[in-house]
């Protein structure tokens, strides 16, 4: 089966969880170099080292993250400024504080994020070669006018430095990077270099929304740091080899070993039932990893719907297996919907069971109903 049609891209900078991603992300293949510039502002001057948390944490953990979540296809590389450069324009100007409704970057006009990462390349120009890097990422030091954080498409207002017109930019203030309570959790750049890759929120936005998974670097407040097997496919990690793809004229029942996501060996990895040319199934494995700290209890079969046509804060992933099994992580409660040997679930037709776990894996089947 071909990947699932998308619908056209009509859907913001983003795009959608379909295929092909978005033409101006980053190769999810090869090597990928990024700088980090620290800056301060006339009335925000730098008191702490800005420099320790990325050195000593966001910096070597995403690059570890990228390799191993890639299976050892993508190189991340990142640099850091020896030095805080002061920016001429106080940090007001910019318009970064925290947005009272709690949505995102809705108080930043998009030119202002774009102008403080624009301003902090034309003040570190001097210092660097520029052609050598594919992003920069501004961190400033932490207060109330700098409240916000994101990787910004700079599409509106591109810029050229040395020959390089820079489409994306990340701006990460320093209370952005404290690890939440592992040292490897620091989020917000893992988080913001998958926007870069051409990934999108996957969740649902707005007060009393229904849960969504915790699966995925992309979900909002997910507590393990790794990507769903579908956007490891979509990003070219997973190859269509390690697909287990089935269709509407399936004839009595598959059953299939996945290996984990985490598993670096080329095993199956996935099952997708294709249900239309916008929607799907999958099913996918996922256990304790190097970046995946689950409990035993945690582990097993996880199932969820994937629909083209809904776009960023709309909830394109679903998690329709188990819905009762949940954590509250961070204060929030996320389903983690795996099941266990004996468990199913019946979600578009399909009965999905998982019937053994093994060390290489789990044995699921899959059977239509008549």
């Amino acid at each position: 089966m071909s990947k699932p049609s998308n619908r056209p891209m009509d859907d913001g900078p983003m795009g959608s969880v379909g295929f092909p991603k978005l033409a101006n992300a980053f190769s999810s293949i090869g090597s990928i170099k990024g700088l980090i510039i620290f800056v301060d502002f006339p009335d925000v001057i730098a008191t702490v080292d800005l420099k320790s948390p990325w050195q000593t944490s966001s910096i070597p953990n995403a690059e570890k993250l990228f390799g191993f979540s890639s299976y050892g296809k993508l190189e991340l590389k990142v640099d850091m400024s020896n030095k805080i450069y002061r920016l001429q324009k106080p940090s007001t100007y910019y318009n970064l504080s925290a947005d009272p409704s709690g949505g995102p970057l809705a108080n930043a006009p998009q030119h202002k994020l774009d102008e403080v990462i624009t301003d902090a390349i034309t003040a570190a120009d001097p210092d660097f070669d520029f052609s050598k890097y594919a992003f920069v990422a501004v961190s400033t030091p932490q207060s109330p006018t700098l409240a916000l954080s994101g990787a910004t498409g700079m599409g509106q207002n591109p810029k050229q430095f040395d020959g390089v017109t820079y489409t994306y930019g990340d701006f990460i203030p320093y209370d952005g990077l404290t690890p939440l309570d592992k040292p490897y959790r620091t989020l917000n750049f893992t988080h913001d270099i998958g926007h870069m890759l051409g990934l999108m929120h996957p969740y649902i936005t707005g007060a009393g929304q229904p849960m969504t998974g915790a699966w995925d670097i992309m979900w909002s407040f997910a507590f393990q740091n790794d990507f769903l097997g579908w956007n490891k496919w979509k990003l070219d990690w997973i190859i269509d080899d390690q697909i287990s793809c089935l269709s509407g004229n399936l004839n009595g029942s598959v059953t299939q070993l996945l290996s984990p996501i985490g598993d670096p060996t080329k095993n199956k990895k996935m099952i997708v039932i294709k249900l239309n040319s916008t929607t799907a199934l999958a099913v996918e494995v996922r256990r304790k990893s190097p970046f995946e700290d689950l409990q035993p209890e945690d582990e097993g079969v996880i199932v969820y719907r994937v629909d083209t046509t809904k776009s960023q804060g709309q909830g394109p992933y679903t998690i329709v297996s188990n819905p009762t099994k949940t954590i509250t992580y961070q204060d929030f409660p996320e389903i983690l919907g795996t099941m266990k040997p004996s468990q199913s679930v019946t979600d578009s037709g399909y009965v999905i069971t998982v019937l053994q776990s093994v060390t290489a894996g789990d044995y699921v089947s899959i059977h239509k109903v008549a």
